[in-house]
Protein backbone atom coordinates (compact mmCIF):
# COMPACT_ATOMS: atom_id res chain seq x y z
CA UNK A 1 0.00 0.00 0.00
CA UNK A 2 1.05 3.46 -0.84
CA UNK A 3 2.19 5.73 2.03
CA UNK A 4 2.25 9.19 0.53
CA UNK A 5 3.10 11.00 3.67
CA UNK A 6 7.15 10.18 3.21
CA UNK A 7 9.90 12.95 3.14
CA UNK A 8 10.56 14.44 0.06
CA UNK A 9 13.93 15.22 -1.09
CA UNK A 10 13.93 19.05 -3.10
CA UNK A 11 17.55 19.61 -5.25
CA UNK A 12 18.22 21.27 -8.80
CA UNK A 13 18.75 18.69 -11.55
CA UNK A 14 22.38 20.03 -11.66
CA UNK A 15 22.83 18.37 -8.22
CA UNK A 16 21.25 15.20 -8.95
CA UNK A 17 24.15 12.42 -8.24
CA UNK A 18 24.61 10.48 -11.52
CA UNK A 19 22.91 7.59 -10.21
CA UNK A 20 19.92 9.35 -9.06
CA UNK A 21 20.00 11.14 -12.68
CA UNK A 22 20.04 7.86 -14.51
CA UNK A 23 17.37 6.43 -12.18
CA UNK A 24 14.79 9.37 -12.68
CA UNK A 25 15.32 9.70 -16.68
CA UNK A 26 14.72 6.26 -16.89
CA UNK A 27 11.72 6.43 -14.57
CA UNK A 28 10.47 9.35 -17.04
CA UNK A 29 11.26 7.49 -20.32
CA UNK A 30 9.70 4.13 -19.01
CA UNK A 31 6.41 5.77 -17.73
CA UNK A 32 6.23 7.48 -21.99
CA UNK A 33 5.01 11.24 -20.84
CA UNK A 34 8.52 12.51 -22.22
CA UNK A 35 9.48 11.36 -25.77
CA UNK A 36 13.49 11.24 -26.40
CA UNK A 37 16.50 9.02 -26.00
CA UNK A 38 17.29 8.11 -22.63
CA UNK A 39 20.69 10.54 -22.71
CA UNK A 40 18.45 13.22 -23.71
CA UNK A 41 15.90 13.12 -21.09
CA UNK A 42 18.59 12.83 -18.59
CA UNK A 43 20.48 16.05 -19.98
CA UNK A 44 16.80 17.75 -19.41
CA UNK A 45 16.40 16.94 -15.64
CA UNK A 46 19.95 17.87 -15.57
CA UNK A 47 18.94 21.33 -16.78
CA UNK A 48 15.69 21.16 -14.44
CA UNK A 49 15.28 24.07 -11.94
CA UNK A 50 14.21 21.67 -9.17
CA UNK A 51 13.23 18.58 -8.99
CA UNK A 52 11.31 16.30 -6.23
CA UNK A 53 11.87 12.62 -5.24
CA UNK A 54 10.10 10.14 -3.13
CA UNK A 55 11.62 7.08 -2.17
CA UNK A 56 10.73 3.64 -0.94
CA UNK A 57 11.92 2.34 2.76
CA UNK A 58 14.70 0.56 0.94
CA UNK A 59 15.74 3.97 -0.81
CA UNK A 60 14.44 3.23 -4.72
CA UNK A 61 13.31 6.35 -6.40
CA UNK A 62 9.41 5.68 -6.62
CA UNK A 63 8.15 8.97 -8.02
CA UNK A 64 9.68 12.12 -9.28
CA UNK A 65 8.23 15.51 -10.55
CA UNK A 66 10.27 18.69 -11.61
CA UNK A 67 10.02 22.11 -12.09
CA UNK A 68 11.52 23.66 -15.61
CA UNK A 69 12.32 27.07 -16.72
CA UNK A 70 10.98 25.80 -20.79
CA UNK A 71 12.65 26.54 -24.06
CA UNK A 72 11.27 29.20 -25.99
CA UNK A 73 10.97 27.33 -29.43
CA UNK A 74 9.22 24.63 -26.85
CA UNK A 75 7.09 27.76 -25.32
CA UNK A 76 5.89 28.76 -28.33
CA UNK A 77 5.18 25.33 -30.43
CA UNK A 78 3.17 24.48 -27.06
CA UNK A 79 1.47 28.24 -27.28
CA UNK A 80 0.51 27.75 -31.39
CA UNK A 81 -0.92 24.10 -30.57
CA UNK A 82 -2.87 24.96 -27.48
CA UNK A 83 -3.95 28.58 -29.04
CA UNK A 84 -2.89 30.35 -25.42
CA UNK A 85 -0.33 32.03 -25.13
CA UNK A 86 2.39 31.33 -22.64
CA UNK A 87 4.53 34.30 -22.37
CA UNK A 88 7.93 34.07 -20.04
CA UNK A 89 6.44 36.97 -18.26
CA UNK A 90 3.30 35.34 -17.45
CA UNK A 91 4.12 31.60 -16.75
CA UNK A 92 8.17 31.62 -16.40
CA UNK A 93 8.09 27.69 -14.53
CA UNK A 94 6.69 24.46 -16.07
CA UNK A 95 6.02 21.84 -13.81
CA UNK A 96 6.70 18.60 -14.84
CA UNK A 97 8.12 15.04 -15.56
CA UNK A 98 5.52 13.73 -12.92
CA UNK A 99 6.47 10.24 -13.03
CA UNK A 100 4.99 7.02 -10.32
CA UNK A 101 5.98 4.00 -10.52
CA UNK A 102 2.95 1.64 -10.87
CA UNK A 103 2.58 -0.29 -7.78
CA UNK A 104 3.09 3.74 -6.29
CA UNK A 105 0.02 4.38 -7.84
CA UNK A 106 -3.49 5.40 -6.05
CA UNK A 107 -4.33 6.70 -2.60
CA UNK A 108 -2.49 5.73 0.86
CA UNK A 109 -4.61 4.72 3.39
CA UNK A 110 -5.13 8.03 4.38
CA UNK A 111 -6.62 9.15 1.06
CA UNK A 112 -3.18 10.93 -0.12
CA UNK A 113 -1.57 10.17 -3.23
CA UNK A 114 2.03 10.49 -3.72
CA UNK A 115 1.64 12.67 -7.13
CA UNK A 116 -0.09 15.07 -5.33
CA UNK A 117 2.43 15.27 -2.14
CA UNK A 118 5.33 15.77 -4.94
CA UNK A 119 3.34 18.72 -6.91
CA UNK A 120 2.29 20.05 -3.69
CA UNK A 121 6.02 20.66 -2.82
CA UNK A 122 7.40 21.83 -5.86
CA UNK A 123 4.33 24.33 -5.80
CA UNK A 124 5.33 25.84 -2.56
CA UNK A 125 8.98 26.69 -3.75
CA UNK A 126 6.69 28.42 -7.19
CA UNK A 127 5.26 31.05 -4.79
CA UNK A 128 3.78 33.24 -6.45
CA UNK A 129 4.91 33.09 -9.48
CA UNK A 130 2.61 31.91 -12.62
CA UNK A 131 3.02 28.73 -13.73
CA UNK A 132 1.78 26.06 -16.38
CA UNK A 133 1.90 22.18 -16.72
CA UNK A 134 0.72 19.77 -19.34
CA UNK A 135 -0.88 16.36 -19.15
CA UNK A 136 -2.82 13.62 -20.75
CA UNK A 137 -4.00 12.30 -17.54
CA UNK A 138 -7.10 13.36 -16.34
CA UNK A 139 -7.66 13.10 -12.80
CA UNK A 140 -4.49 15.49 -12.38
CA UNK A 141 -6.21 17.67 -15.17
CA UNK A 142 -9.63 18.04 -12.70
CA UNK A 143 -8.48 17.15 -9.52
CA UNK A 144 -4.98 17.48 -8.70
CA UNK A 145 -3.98 20.69 -10.24
CA UNK A 146 -6.92 22.73 -9.67
CA UNK A 147 -6.10 22.10 -6.26
CA UNK A 148 -2.97 23.96 -6.90
CA UNK A 149 -4.69 26.94 -8.17
CA UNK A 150 -3.96 26.23 -12.23
CA UNK A 151 -6.84 26.45 -14.74
CA UNK A 152 -7.67 24.14 -17.39
CA UNK A 153 -7.20 26.27 -20.58
CA UNK A 154 -7.44 23.96 -23.58
CA UNK A 155 -6.31 20.93 -25.27
CA UNK A 156 -4.10 20.39 -27.91
CA UNK A 157 -2.74 17.12 -30.29
CA UNK A 158 0.99 15.85 -29.38
CA UNK A 159 3.32 14.23 -31.73
CA UNK A 160 1.35 10.44 -31.24
CA UNK A 161 -1.77 12.14 -31.42
CA UNK A 162 -3.24 12.06 -28.22
CA UNK A 163 -5.16 14.84 -26.60
CA UNK A 164 -2.58 16.37 -24.24
CA UNK A 165 -4.57 18.94 -21.46
CA UNK A 166 -3.03 22.65 -20.83
CA UNK A 167 -3.52 23.89 -17.60
CA UNK A 168 -1.82 27.27 -16.26
CA UNK A 169 -1.83 29.29 -12.92
CA UNK A 170 -1.63 32.63 -13.16
CA UNK A 171 0.58 35.26 -11.24
CA UNK A 172 -2.39 36.78 -8.77
CA UNK A 173 -3.30 40.24 -9.89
Amino acid sequence: MPNASREIELMAGSDLPEADLVAVATMIKDGGAVKGSLQAIRERVRRAHLVAIARSDDQRIIAVAALKKPATTYRKGLSERSGYGLSEEKFPIELGYLTVLKEWRGPDVEGVWLSSVLLQKLMEKVGQRGAFATTKIERLCQDVLPDLGFEFCGTYKNQDNEEVFLLVRATPA
